[in-house]
Formats: structure tokens, C-alpha cells, sequence
């Protein structure tokens, strides 16, 4: 995805960009810069990993969800299911969970998630952690502190190992922080790519 993402720049003509992911679009911002820094001015990363283990990767709810998962048939049924638990920790506000996670959750039973699988898999096998080093952006880690789907912890461990980090962690956010807080969150990228 990160090379598709390449791609889409050199068909753009955009030699160089500013890169910001969010949760899996963090992983493939990772992937970008590490593989391909003259293409990087600055990274944001946000609410994301760069590998599983006992101090990063996913919240212990979601790791039980994947491990019931992992048990199952991986039809359609169950991946509706785990993408349905997954949402529904992604919003800590209330007007987010009494307004979109129903229409989500909607969305989400009336549409084939075969994309989802594959998606899981890049997720799981993601794993960027020893070289992370090679990152030679400025790079802004963001995070939600009360983020239930993404260890906030994951942040900390990103931080200490891409070079030229600035971490801030965002006070009651979730894992839909950059909605939920979008105001917080805009204001914090903006102030990062202006200086």
C-alpha cells in the first residue's frame, strides 16, 4: 500500500509531500518514509504501531476480539463482527457514538467486507519497529490517551525510535481522535508543518 501510495504521487507529479496517516494509514506512512525519505518532507503519525508485541499493537479488547476471530470461519459474518467491535471502540464522545456508529454499524452489515481480511493481514504482519531509525523526516507522533483500539503505549515506543520525533498525546481522545477532537488535533498538525 505504501508503494500504491508512491504511485499515486508519481501520477500526481508530486515529487515530495507532507505525509499524515491515521491507525493502518500510519503503518503505510511509516512504509513510505522509511523506503522512500527523499519523498517525505514531514510524517504525522497518528494512533498507530510498528509492531505487536507486549508493549504495542492493539488495546487487550481488540486482541480479544482478534483471537475469537482467528478461531472462526473468517466468513463474512465474523469479519462484520470484529469490524463491528473495532468501530465501536473507536468512538469515546457521545454524540460520535449516538451519530455515526449506528450508520457504521449499518454500513458495515450490508456490505461484503472482503477487503477487510487482506486489510487484517497487513495489519498483523505489520512490522516496522528496527527500522524505524532509518526515518529521517521531522516526524509528529499523535495520539488519543484513551484510544481503545490502538495501545496509546504504541505512540511512546514510535517516538523513542524514529529520530527526529515530537510526541503529544491529546487528553481523553479516542481512536477517532483526529474527528472527535478535530479542532485539537487540526491545530496540532498545522502548528508541526508551519514550523
Amino acid at each position: 500500500m505504501a508503494e500504491d501510495t508512491l504511485g499515486l504521487m508519481n501520477h500526481l507529479g508530486i515529487e515530495k509531500a507532507h505525509i499524515l496517516g491515521v491507525s493502518m494509514g500510519g503503518m503505510i506512512a511509516q512504509e513510505l518514509a522509511i523506503n522512500h525519505p527523499e519523498r517525505v518532507n514531514k510524517l504525522i503519525l497518528g494512533c498507530t504501531f510498528s509492531k505487536i508485541d507486549e508493549t504495542s499493537g492493539f488495546s487487550p479488547e481488540i486482541s480479544k476480539e482478534l483471537e475469537i476471530y482467528s478461531k472462526s470461519s473468517h466468513d463474512n459474518e465474523s469479519r462484520q463482527r470484529l469490524a463491528i467491535s473495532i468501530i465501536d471502540s473507536s468512538f469515546n464522545k457521545g454524540a460520535s457514538r449516538m451519530l455515526l456508529l449506528p450508520i457504521m454499524k449499518v454500513a458495515i452489515k450490508s456490505s461484503p467486507l472482503n477487503g477487510f481480511g487482506e486489510q487484517l493481514d497487513a495489519l498483523l504482519a505489520h512490522d516496522a519497529m528496527d527500522r524505524l531509525g532509518r526515518i529521517t523526516a521531522s516526524t509528529l507522533v499523535i495520539v488519543g490517551t484513551e484510544d481503545r483500539v490502538i495501545k496509546p503505549a504504541s505512540s511512546d515506543v514510535i517516538a523513542n525510535l524514529v529520530p527526529k520525533s515530537k510526541l503529544i498525546k491529546l487528553k481523553g481522545g479516542s481512536h477517532a481522535f483526529s474527528g472527535e477532537m478535530r479542532n485539537e488535533f487540526n491545530n496540532t498538525v498545522m502548528d508541526f508543518l508551519r514550523n
